[in-house]
């Protein structure tokens, strides 16, 4: 169907972690989405995906979590180049959380896609880069 789509993520991060020293790990995850035009440029977005995550904590103590995120929001085809969307994204991983995000998405060639996107929610505030390949 040309409404729905797969996704799949693999992310690595490494910082500081308030008092608790450092915060490294990895987290994968994949799930599908689903979008439908609302009118010329501007389309209703939304995708669920599962979430392998696991953290190691200075000094040596790990934690490891299976978990889902939903978002829901809007997407606007900017000019010929330039994508946003925005909308709100649940997270149900080591504690739920309701957030806010919004990305942009440049297109270099017509198969690849870099981004940039930001969540901001009431225990996670998260900045990142991606790319996107279309195939």
């Amino acid at each position: 169907d040309e409404h729905l789509f797969l996704r799949g993520s693999l992310g690595f991060f490494d910082g500081d972690y308030g008092r608790n020293g450092d915060l490294d790990g990895s987290q994968i995850s994949g799930g599908v989405g689903f979008h439908t035009p609302l009118q010329r440029g501007l389309d209703f977005v939304t995708s669920a995906d599962i979430i392998y995550d696991d953290r190691d904590y200075d000094p040596g103590n790990n934690d490891d979590e299976i978990g889902f995120e939903v978002r829901g929001g809007v997407r606007h085809a900017t000019t010929d180049k330039l994508e946003l969307s925005g909308g709100l994204a649940y997270q149900d991983l080591y504690d739920d959380d309701l957030g806010v995000y919004g990305q942009g998405l440049f297109k270099v060639s017509q198969a690849v896609d870099l981004g940039a996107r930001v969540i901001v929610g009431g225990d996670r505030d998260t900045y990142g880069v991606f790319g996107r390949y279309n195939f």
